[in-house]
């Protein structure tokens, strides 16, 4: 605001009139001097709240009209009440853009809506378990097979079944099963692995030991080979034994 009180002063005190029409000059131009400055000040205010000088005014104003069909709205309210922001049917598979409003009805119907694999073209749970069956271990895959024997042992008679081996879909090759005999002497080999059934490395694997005379039993050990021997690895009972092989799997690289 101008501060014209020096002009009022010299206004009243002036004795001649050229001092008078002075004063009365200066005062006039100092209160045209703020008015011009206050008249800028509103311009630009006006001008900063005019699209698109203001950013955010011109972003609201943009909102109001559809970006997909061309739609003007007299406000953003009118535009999201009128369920536009937008239901669209999609024909190409790639979807660049997906806005979501307010949804009253899909095909015509309202409530909750509950969408199933089939509808999205997704794995059911009976596909997903079909396919992954293909990959499961079903028995023995590759065969099972009966190894010979060496040095005395063989096949205990009725329905005990034999030393058994096999080798599943992922490479892990499965022994197990019982042999009798009495050569029991650390490094007797029990049974030899062919090519294709063999480790890398010496792995040794469990078995129960049973003492026929007078029924001892004792946790023993067998080390498989990666020449393909099973050897027997442990002081073993005297007299005529029983070896029962625990259920053990190795991955098999040779």
């Amino acid at each position: 605001m101008a501060d014209i009180s020096k002009y009022l002063k010299q206004i009243r005190t002036a004795i001649y009139g050229r001092e008078v029409r002075s004063s009365i000059a200066d005062g006039i131009e100092a209160v045209n001097t703020a008015q011009e400055t206050l008249d800028q000040k509103f311009d630009d205010q006006i001008a900063n709240m005019t699209p698109p000088n203001n950013p955010s005014l011109a972003e609201v104003v943009d909102a109001r009209t559809s970006g997909v069909t061309g739609n003007k709205y007299v406000t953003l309210g009118k535009r999201l009440d009128s369920g536009e922001i937008e239901s669209r049917t999609y024909t190409d598979e790639k979807i660049s853009e997906l806005v979501l409003g307010e949804v009253r009805s899909v095909n015509g119907k309202t409530g909750n809506v509950v969408l199933t694999a089939s509808d999205v073209e997704a794995v059911t749970y009976l596909e997903m378990r079909e396919e992954l069956r293909k990959y499961a271990l079903l028995g023995e895959p590759g065969g099972q097979y009966t190894p010979d024997l060496l040095n005395g042992w063989y096949v205990q008679a009725g329905e005990v079944k034999g030393v058994c081996y096999y080798k599943d879909q992922f490479g892990y090759v499965h022994i197990y099963g019982a042999a009798e005999g009495g050569k029991t002497d650390f490094g007797t080999v029990l049974f030899n692995l062919p090519a294709g059934f063999r480790p890398s490395g010496i792995v040794r694997i469990g078995c129960v030991m049973i003492n026929w005379e007078g029924y001892a039993r004792s946790i023993q050990f067998l080390g498989v080979y990666p020449s393909g021997e099973v050897l027997i690895e442990s002081n073993g009972l005297p007299g005529k034994v029983t070896f029962c092989i625990f259920p053990s799997t190795f991955y098999c690289q040779r």
